[in-house]
């Protein structure tokens, strides 16, 4: 497999570090676990079901663990898949070990280490852009969506899955009135459809998953109204998000 590297800077260097003490704690299996725990797969396919069939030229943005790259590289109807990720090292301790172990087809696939706010691809190359639990990480959202739409075809789709719908930097002790759990999802969700409109993609399908360690809590509307407490957790039930979005032909 090629890893290419666009930039050795310090601010790369910096993230790799913050990045080590995360990484260093994962381990193929426990990855694995995380995989099935989020049913990522699940989600995938659920989001692909409103795009065309998977083809051509991939991109995976965020690229992490890699576990996307190797699903997507096995399929026989994508020639190449680009892997783009900003901490080295997680690339080196678990992408490729994962990537190995999922049996990805190394001969189609390209990883490369660096910024997403300056993709080094010529404009209008890859068919589909994939990411997980990438696009909040983004320092400026407008200009990431910028790039993504540049670097991809007319008619070219941008697959999101496990975006936040609502903020994870929250006090889990602060009591919130329901009406304002209402307007945090709402702005949050909002903002995606704004800012990927903005760019000039077609919005497609927006789709709700809970997370993972509240998926079998059942919420008894009734209990909600009488515990503020119940509402704060009622927001993560519903908070992550898939996002379908296509740049018009």
């Amino acid at each position: 497999m090629k890893i290419t590297e666009w930039s050795s800077s310090k601010f790369l260097q910096s993230v790799q570090l913050e990045c080590w003490d995360d990484v260093s704690n994962q381990t193929v299996e426990t990855t694995l676990k995380w995989l099935e725990d989020e049913q990522l797969m699940h989600r995938l396919q659920q989001s692909l079901r409103y795009a065309t069939p998977l083809h051509g030229e991939i991109l995976d943005l965020g690229a992490g663990s890699l576990w996307l790259t190797a699903y997507l590289s096995k399929l026989d109807s994508i020639k190449r898949v680009c892997a783009v990720e900003l901490a080295k090292n997680r690339i080196e301790q678990i992408g490729i070990p994962l990537f190995n172990h999922l049996k990805g087809n190394a001969d189609k696939t390209e990883v490369f280490v660096g910024d997403a706010h300056q993709l080094k691809f010529a404009d209008k190359t890859f068919d589909f852009i994939l990411c997980d639990g990438f696009l909040h990480h983004l320092d400026n959202l407008k200009f990431g969506l910028k790039e993504i739409h540049r670097v991809l075809r007319k008619g070219g789709y941008l697959i999101a899955i496990r975006e936040p719908a609502t903020a994870y930097y929250r006090n889990p002790e602060k009591v919130i009135p329901q009406k304002h759990i209402d307007v945090e999802y709402q702005r949050y969700t909002k903002q995606y459809m704004y800012e990927i409109a903005e760019r000039g993609f077609h919005l497609r399908k927006i789709l709700r998953f809970p997370r993972s360690e509240y998926r079998n809590i059942k919420v008894n509307k009734q209990l909600l109204a009488c515990f503020p407490l119940n509402l704060a957790l009622g927001t993560i039930l519903h908070c992550d998000i898939s996002i379908i979005a296509q740049k018009p032909a």
